[in-house]
């Protein structure tokens, strides 16, 4: 399993692009390993979207409501 947090940041970062496909390519095809890959964010507009289907074709989405992302109570 990959994780990439904050991945809006990441992902919007042209700088990045190369790291993320070497690993995408190094885990797939020089491995043979069939990985899931996790993208936690508080805010995936439709350009960092875009952004992340260039690498990713398939993605399921997992949103929550603005409400349910408050810190109170959090230790």
């Amino acid at each position: 399993m990959v994780i990439y947090d904050e991945a809006d940041e990441i992902f919007m970062q042209e700088g990045n692009h190369s790291s993320i496909a070497k690993l995408k390519t190094h885990l797939e095809q020089k491995l043979g390993l069939n990985y899931q890959t996790v993208l936690f964010s508080a805010t995936f507009n439709d350009q960092v979207q875009q952004q992340i289907r260039k690498f990713f074709e398939q993605l399921s989405e997992f949103k929550l409501k603005t409400e349910a992302l408050k810190l109170k109570g959090v230790k």
